[in-house]
């Protein structure tokens, strides 16, 4: 059978959920519905093993409706209680409310049975989230900085209560929004509607289906029948810190996630969109493309995965069917619009050199040089390059985009390692020199210039100049300074609005982890800088997609791997995980190894220059 339909699995879903209104609470005035998200919260919360205790009763429950509750869940007051049930594409959800918590999670269980009749329960992974407070909701948008960590219920009356879980909010992707979370308030009130399960009256609107915000202690099986562990805003909690081992399965899971978006054709999916299984048409950038298929060659020099290989080779070969001739040079040029950015070229030509460098094959090797006397031929005798080339052929002066000229100068750099002629040095030495001299709009894009920074590491170890070295330490110890800020901000807030996007920060860590390379090839001690890079690490780390992270998808392979793109998301896209991949490469390099870093040039990974094809 092949794969059901999104209108399908969808329907299944919302035919799965379920209310539960005990028969105890049945002639409760409806003013009062509100009050049982809260009303009986007497005791202390649950420790993470007695939540495990909880989850394992509703288990058995599950299996016999005659299993009995903990003693400790019995003696406790009760509580509203909330219980997922997620395998693949399939979902259903429980509420119960009862005397004791024990009675609430029975009836939650007693509930849920007959819907899950033909469900094998050793797939399923479970969530179990307990009311321990709630909110007044006067009706109107949510603060941002607020959103995710409250659920939302509505009650038309004792029997009909409606509700979505904190968790549910980012596992169903009812969060939305670019610079900041919005909640989808169209979808929310469709999802509240179905479970309330009969329409609102339209009178006594002051005390029927009135919307409370409700906070909840919430956890999921890290696995099916696997032990708990505790979510708040939907997500697992950052790891305390990351072992080589472990730099080293992300990288894989990194890799293997770009692996798999790479069709026969080369092309990549370029944004997916794992809560509702599909690919998603944007506006496909051939300089992330060229980006990615860097990272690919960088993570098979780590891994040497044989697929991992294959997919590098088939996106290079689609890179290299869309370069575009002019004269006796080579460009990247949009897909769109056909102009040919800098940025794009540059990348392109360190994705070539990173696999002539890998593979020791030279047959690429006029193509970088062409690629190379592009990038030249755009580069002003005062070391300032114009952004575009217009698909005419004429130079066409953009607006300056902050990444380009470091892209570029790093593509001639890793040229100039293959193919050591003086042209291609001395034209990075002066973009680098007017890079230098020319002050930034706004002054924090000063060291947030990361690609330069890594020209910049490449530079001082051909040429010792110690102008290099010297903004190579400026844009160091900015990028730390930016990790301390983001760090107070998380301490001071859980807020989605708090967390730094994965993508700035994983282009951050490669750049620091390559000046503390640097710093070791200078002599200069780097322990403060190996602190901010582990713990930056960890934050990026937060943001893939894994196995444990991944219950509430229909295809959990797919998005195996792969780095949201906000916080509040769980989009992925090609550049994510490629920043990411070689954020935790580089990490990886400078920790298991100490001395990584104090030989070596251009590059601490020696690459010779190649033979004539």
């Amino acid at each position: 059978m092949g794969r059901p339909s999104l209108a399908t699995v969808h329907a299944f879903a919302l035919a799965a959920l379920v209310v539960i209104a005990p028969a105890c609470r049945r002639h409760r005035a409806v003013s009062l519905v509100h009050d049982d998200v809260y009303g009986t919260l007497g005791g202390k919360e649950p420790t993470l093993p007695e939540l495990g205790d909880d989850v394992r009763f509703v288990r058995a429950r599950l299996a016999d409706g005659l299993a009995s509750p903990p003693a400790r869940a019995t003696a406790s007051p009760g509580r509203r209680v909330f219980v997922g049930f997620y395998v693949g594409a399939r979902r259903a959800f429980a509420t119960g409310l009862g005397p004791t918590l024990g009675a609430s999670l029975a009836a939650a269980a007693d509930d849920a049975r007959p819907r899950l009749a033909g469900w094998d329960l050793r797939d399923v992974r479970v969530t179990l989230e307990i009311a321990i407070g709630r909110t007044a909701d006067p009706g109107s948008p949510v603060p941002p900085e607020e959103l995710g960590a409250e659920g939302f219920l509505v009650a038309r009356d004792p029997q009909h209560v409606g509700w979505v879980t904190p968790t549910e909010l980012l596992s169903l992707g009812l969060l939305v929004g670019d610079e900041k979370p919005i909640l989808d308030d169209k979808r929310i009130q469709k999802e509240l509607a179905l479970r309330l399960g009969a329409p609102c009256p339209t009178v006594d609107a002051g005390t029927a289906c009135k919307r409370t915000r409700f906070r909840t202690l919430s956890v999921v099986e890290a696995s099916p029948l696997g032990p708990l562990r505790k979510l708040a805003r939907g997500r697992f909690a950052r790891p305390a810190e990351l072992s080589s081992e472990e730099l080293r399965r992300r990288i894989g899971l990194a890799a293997d996630h770009l692996a798999g978006l790479v069709d026969e054709h080369g092309r990549y999916a370029y944004l997916y969109d794992p809560v509702h299984d599909r690919e998603v048409d944007d506006d496909y950038s051939v300089i992330r493309h060229a980006g990615a298929t860097h990272s690919l060659f960088e993570g098979y020099e780590e891994l040497k995965n044989p697929a991992v290989l294959a997919a590098g080779l088939r996106a290079l070969d689609w890179l290299d069917r869309h370069l575009t001739a002019d004269q006796d040079r080579l460009l990247l040029a949009d897909e769109d619009n056909a102009y040919g950015a800098i940025g794009g070229t540059g990348l392109a030509l360190v994705a070539f050199a990173k696999h002539a460098a890998v593979t020791r094959d030279s047959k690429y090797l006029p193509r970088l040089q062409a690629m190379g006397r592009f990038l030249v031929k755009q580069l002003g005798p005062d070391g300032h390059f114009l952004p575009y080339q217009a698909p005419t052929g004429p130079k066409l002066e953009l607006h300056e985009v902050l990444y380009y000229p470091g892209e570029a100068m790093l593509g001639l750099m890793r040229l100039y390692a293959l193919d050591p002629r003086k042209e291609w040095l001395e034209a990075v030495e002066r973009a680098a020199a007017y890079r230098l001299a020319t002050p930034y709009t706004p002054k924090s894009d000063a060291w947030r210039d990361y690609w330069y920074a890594l020209t910049l590491a490449e530079l001082h170890r051909t040429t010792k100049d110690a102008r290099w070295s010297s903004r190579a330490a400026f844009i160091a110890t900015g990028i730390m300074g930016d990790q301390d800020d983001d760090e107070e901000d998380l301490a001071g807030s859980a807020s989605f609005t708090m967390m730094p996007g994965a993508s700035g920060l994983s282009t951050a860590l490669e750049a620091l982890t390559t000046e503390i390379a640097l710093a070791r090839f200078a002599g200069v001690d780097d322990a403060v800088m190996m602190v901010h890079a582990r713990r930056a690490a960890t934050l990026i780390a937060a943001e893939q997609h894994d196995a444990e992270g991944s219950f509430s998808f229909p295809n959990p392979k797919k998005a195996l791997g792969g780095i949201r793109g906000d916080p509040w998301s769980h989009v992925v896209r090609i550049d994510l995980a490629q920043h990411a991949m070689m954020a935790f490469l580089c990490l990886l390099r400078v920790q298991r190894d100490p001395a990584f870093g104090k030989v070596g040039a251009p590059s601490p990974l020696l690459v010779t220059p190649l033979p004539a094809p």
